[in-house]
């Protein structure tokens, strides 16, 4: 039975993520395309506000979250529901994002013949052309028509980050509620999700145009499959209690943070989501600049990498520890910046591509391993609420703000300035690991009031696997990244 349910949870986890990686990845570069390639020309602001909605409805989305899942209808069921609606949604955006791009493209060509500019010298834009084509992007007329269509895409694109947030979340409460032993077999199925996620990237790549909106139609003909399926999912009926909106918020926790080492683990997180802005949306657009052969494809080393990592982590964490595997992961995140900021694509894509794993799987899931041993038993789900707050809140949301800012400020016509854009995540990284090395001191139990106090005897490397009500917290932070 168990392996039944198993296999179950994989396909569910399979196809959600599959759904996920058909959209996320060549978005911005398609928001952000010329008009004469089949793009939005947004801005990267625009852009990254656009990705600010899954930000925001990561916040918004688990207050509804418990309402349903907890006190009203079985979760497999609210599964179903909320696939079918996103695939609505995503129809629709599909639909809006190419009816106004061929409007958007006429009144393009129309502004290039007015500039005098010819459109083949588009490809590869030499200094004066760019110099135009960053007039010809500011004019008014061009200007309003963008912002016409991005006003609508925000908040259709906020509606369906809600549901597709809720549908994560949902994903861990069905797994950790139905497996016999959570603990031990959650990271084996939720590994199923990335090699979806993998799957949509290499699909999209190899038989879609990404700059189109023919990876959001892959979507929502794959969140029917995923709404179907759904109903094959083992019974989830509501756990009968509810949790308040300041245990969500991680309010319960607070007086953790007199503790040095993990008020410094907290900000150290906060700004790391700051840095990751940049890698969640510019990646794409990045390789696609530099002219990686299908991009989106090769993007996928990233997650190929995070599989291999996530197979390791057991037997790094009992040989390093919590604080030297956080510390490699900043270091991963320190290497990765500084060779993108290079703008050597061999570098960038054969090592700086598969320190993704390194980077995301030791410092975030370790971080949440951390947390876990860290807070007392009663606090654990709140201490785990305030990490997802500050790092795929907070964090995520300042994050976009910077990276777009940044990436403005190094475009020049369709022209982007990579070396200077990198280098700033890149100093950041380095600020991060020093800041860590120097005053995280490591784990230190806590006692059930919450302040610190000496290692027991029988607190060793077997003790993360104790059970623990915060543990859907946990792993949803894994699961939204």
């Amino acid at each position: 039975m168990d392996r039944s349910i198993r296999v179950r949870l994989s396909g569910m986890m399979f196809l959600h993520y599959l759904v996920m990686g058909a959209w996320v990845v060549p978005l911005a570069p398609y928001l952000m395309a010329l008009p004469t390639d089949g793009g939005l020309l947004f801005t990267a602001t625009q852009t990254s506000q656009i990705y600010s909605t899954l930000a925001i409805a990561g916040i918004v989305a688990p207050l509804f979250i418990g309402l349903l899942a907890d006190r009203l209808f079985a979760a497999q069921r609210i599964m179903v529901v909320m696939n079918f609606i996103g695939c609505g949604l995503m129809a629709t955006i599909a639909w809006w994002c190419a009816s106004q791009q061929a409007e958007l493209a006429e009144l393009y060509h129309q502004k290039l013949q007015l500039a005098g500019i010819n459109g083949d010298t588009l490809v590869s834009p030499a200094a004066g052309i760019a110099s135009q084509l960053q007039r010809l992007h500011q004019d008014p007329e061009l200007r309003a028509r963008v912002d016409a269509i991005f006003r609508p895409l925000f908040g259709m694109l906020f509606a369906y980050a809600m549901i597709n947030l809720t549908t994560t979340t949902l994903t861990n409460v069905v797994s950790l509620r139905n497996l016999e032993r959570p603990r031990e077999m959650f990271g084996k199925v939720r590994l199923v999700g990335t090699f979806g996620w993998v799957v949509s990237g290499l699909v999209v790549a190899m038989l879609l145009n990404p700059i189109s909106n023919s990876p959001m139609l892959f979507a929502c003909v794959l969140s029917i499959a995923s709404g179907l399926y759904c109903l094959l999912l083992p019974h989830t009926p509501p756990a009968g209690k509810g949790t308040s909106i300041g245990e969500m918020l991680g309010l319960p926790a607070l007086g953790m943070l007199r503790d040095r080492s993990f008020a410094v683990f907290l900000i150290c997180a906060c700004t790391l989501s700051m840095v990751q802005s940049f890698w969640v949306i510019y990646t794409n657009k990045f390789l696609t600049d530099i002219q990686a052969p299908k991009p989106t494809a090769v993007q996928t080393l990233a997650q190929w990498s995070e599989m291999l990592c996530m197979a390791l982590m057991p037997l790094a964490f009992i040989r390093l520890g919590v604080k030297w595997m956080m510390v490699l992961g900043l270091l991963g995140w320190l290497l990765r910046n500084g060779l993108f900021a290079t703008g050597s694509m061999p570098l960038s894509v054969v090592i700086g591509l598969p320190l993704h794993g390194l980077s995301y799987c030791f410092f975030y899931i370790t971080a949440q391993l951390y947390i876990d041993r860290m807070a007392p038993l009663h606090l654990r789900a709140s201490a785990q609420a305030i990490f997802v707050f500050v790092s795929s809140g907070v964090g995520t949301l300042v994050g976009n703000v910077i990276a777009s800012s940044i990436v403005q400020a190094n475009t020049v016509g369709s022209v982007v300035n990579w070396t200077n854009v990198w280098l700033v995540p890149f100093l950041a990284s380095a600020v991060i690991l020093t800041v860590f090395l120097a005053f995280f001191r490591g784990e230190v139990p806590v006692s059930d009031s919450g302040h610190p106090h000496p290692p027991q005897p029988s607190d060793g490397p077997n003790s993360a696997t104790k059970s623990s009500p915060g543990i859907e917290v946990t792993l949803s932070r894994v699961a939204r990244r």
